[in-house]
């Protein structure tokens, strides 16, 4: 799915997982999709699923990328 927005042409694609469904944020992850970080709150959630996931934490290089 991912392959076709960018042969579309979109720039941005965004997938929208609640924080407790790890295994979902896991298949998002995995193809290199980045978690959004918009306030003190997300990130306190998405270093608690990082955690939980046993995913590197890196929200600077999230940052970088998106």
């Amino acid at each position: 799915m991912t392959r076709r927005f960018l042969d579309a042409g979109y720039a941005a694609i965004q997938l929208h997982t609640e924080s407790y469904r790890f295994p979902a944020i896991k298949t998002d992850l995995t193809p290199g999709y980045v978690p959004s970080i918009a306030s003190a709150q997300a990130s306190i959630a998405r270093k608690e699923g990082c955690r939980a996931l046993q995913w590197p934490f890196t929200p600077d290089a999230w940052h970088a990328t998106a």
